[in-house]
């Protein structure tokens, strides 16, 4: 669809976005700008930082600006693997292998991504050191090793769909091991992610596969790169339903929706819109707000582990979502409104219909353009600005909400605040 360069905040920064987005080669104006400096949020190009860290694959490209290219496989939805070179089954095909690659240990948080194995040059400038990515690491633990190598860097595998499958929107289920009925298996595995209480690597939680990872060039030395480590969950005396897999691996599950487009997650509910289907239903978790922040995501209400930790005590937490008053409105006399400290829910959803097309976000609005159909409206919800844990994506919540298990003391956890617009003189 387009090809240029890859950009993301500064890896020193502790604000910015986190994802990483891939620039359009000319860049179009903006409706309104200034060309001063308004200390807002800043957008930085990315260079490789590969030589010496293990990926030899990768040494010629280092501090050089990273190229990147929007492709559509028109099979069907794409899926990045973690942890093999190899496609789940006969049903899929590969895109491209290559490396893992984030935000060095130590920095600030960025972006799990799948480097293509014979990375190019993006044209610009070399080793400005703004935003630099760095091969990822096995961190063991959680994780346990073997399968896994202890600082080994982790390969990567991109797949579709082959158009004689039966092709579909593909989602992770969080804390289970298997899908829904009338759901494909694609894989199931472990979460791993983040480490708590380490700056830097990836702040997206990955489904990475359990047996027999597969590698490219790799060193299994420390290198001090990035790092993935092995998630648990953490009930933080409030959802009951979570008391007796704390402190347990959390497992999951990659699904396939068979002949259907988009599935979202709604955060706040326990159930889905009118014409969608509910897949599962579950607590909505996310980085204890002290740590560093892991991203909110839809756990099970029904969680599984993938069994003890092979040592010493977690790397990475999830935690339950509490809500904090303020920018969103707390109602606690509504027994569908916003009430402080009260965890929230979450339901993962499928379209009724076969062949629905995709669903997006228009952040800023409560209607959607000419020609699409509203799913469902409200307000954005996130982390505090100076919290360096819970999540570091943005939800879209809905007004009203729906309880299951919950507990309204102040139990922490990861908390979950309305954001507000903050445009100075732009």
């Amino acid at each position: 669809l387009f090809r240029s360069q890859a950009a993301s905040s500064n890896d020193g920064h502790s604000g910015g976005g986190y994802p990483r987005v891939c620039l359009p080669t000319w860049p179009g104006q903006s409706w309104e700008h200034t060309d001063g400096g308004n200390s807002g949020s800043y957008l930085y190009g990315s260079q490789y930082e590969t030589n010496g860290w293990g990926a030899s694959d990768l040494n010629s490209v280092h501090d050089h600006p990273i190229s990147c290219t929007v492709c559509e496989a028109t099979s069907g939805e794409a899926l990045m693997i973690p942890g093999t070179i190899v496609c789940p089954n006969a049903n899929w095909t590969e895109e491209y292998t290559g490396y893992l690659m984030t935000t060095q240990s130590g920095r600030e948080k960025g972006e799990y991504v799948c480097v293509d194995k014979d990375p190019e040059r993006a044209p610009g400038g070399v080793n400005h050191n703004n935003d630099r990515w760095f091969p990822t690491e096995w961190e063991c633990g959680t994780l346990p090793c073997p399968p896994y190598n202890q600082n080994r860097e982790i390969a990567c595998v991109v797949c579709s769909p082959l158009l004689n499958a039966t092709s579909g929107s593909t989602y992770v289920r969080w804390g289970s091991l298997s899908c829904p009925t009338g759901n494909n298996l694609v894989y199931s595995g472990r979460t791993a992610g983040t480490h708590h209480s380490r700056s830097g690597s990836g702040a997206n939680p990955l489904c990475v596969i359990k047996d027999s990872p597969k590698y490219l060039t790799h060193s299994d030395s420390s290198n001090g790169a990035a790092e993935l480590w092995g998630i648990q969950y953490n009930w933080q005396g409030s959802v009951y339903a979570l008391k007796s897999v704390s402190g347990k691996p959390a497992a999951c599950a990659v699904c396939q929706v068979p002949n259907k487009g988009s599935t979202i997650m709604v955060p706040g509910e326990n159930f889905c819109p009118d014409d969608w289907t509910l897949e599962y239903w579950g607590y909505l978790m996310a980085g204890y707000y002290t740590h560093q922040k892991l991203n909110w995501a839809c756990i099970d209400n029904e969680p599984e582990t993938t069994g003890q930790p092979s040592s010493g005590s977690g790397q990475g937490y999830w935690y339950p979502t509490e809500i904090r008053c303020g920018s969103i409105r707390c109602d606690e006399n509504n027994p569908n409104g916003y009430v402080r400290y009260r965890e929230l829910t979450c339901a993962v959803c499928s379209p009724k219909t076969k062949r629905r097309a995709t669903v997006y976000t228009r952040w800023g609005r409560t209607e959607c353009p000419v020609g699409a159909q509203l799913v469902r409206q409200g307000f954005v919800g996130s982390a505090y600005h100076s919290h360096t844990g819970s999540g570091a994506n943005f939800l879209c919540m809905t007004p009203y909400v729906t309880y299951a298990d919950h507990h309204d003391d102040n139990q922490n956890g990861a908390l979950l605040y309305g954001m507000e617009y903050q445009i100075g003189s732009a």
